[in-house]
């Protein structure tokens, strides 16, 4: 199709909509892949497994639907929310304890460090997992984050995203 279009004035948009695609593909790959492994895995080893509850905040839905996927394969519940106000809201409705909130960096209306800040009253037992795609030479992160916060670089494996996951849990249950 792409091939076809010439300078049509459609074109960009089925670039997109090709690069969409192309994540997709990857990101089912990474699934599958993970997955596969697992069911190896759980035949040689005792990835214990996670009891906590986890909030994602994410704007990209691949990525926060993988990390829903990944996370609940390891045993954790999971709430996710796509913005800093829908997240909020979870926080105010959900009854049980969230153990930690995973939230991407950069996000509209409301970046991850502004939502931990907002629910932190609410849910002060509540570790902070920053994650972003965005490379701190990019100085977007310098801007946002903390020298002592602890981040998940994107794109992540799933081994990645489950040893910084415990690594967070495990420092809040020694403390």
């Amino acid at each position: 199709l792409l091939e076809g279009l010439g300078d049509h004035p459609l074109r960009r948009e089925v670039e997109v909509i090709a690069g969409a695609g192309k994540r997709a593909a990857s990101l089912t790959r990474q699934l599958l892949a993970f997955s596969r492994r697992q069911a190896i895995e759980a035949d040689t080893l005792p990835e214990a497994r996670g009891t906590e509850t986890i909030l994602v905040v994410e704007d990209e839905t691949m990525v926060r639907e993988l990390a829903r996927e990944l996370l609940e394969m390891s045993g954790y519940t999971v709430l996710e929310a796509s913005h800093g106000r829908e997240a909020l809201r979870l926080c105010r409705t959900h009854g049980n304890p969230i153990h930690l909130l995973l939230t991407d960096v950069v996000m509209p209306h409301m970046n991850g460090q502004e939502l931990a800040r907002t629910l932190a009253p609410l849910r002060p037992d509540m570790k902070v997992l920053y994650m972003s795609g965005y490379t701190e030479e990019a100085g977007v992160l310098r801007e946002i984050l903390d020298s002592d916060t602890i981040f998940l670089q994107k794109p992540f494996t799933p081994d990645a995203l489950a040893d910084k996951v415990r690594t967070v849990l495990n420092a809040a249950r020694q403390n």
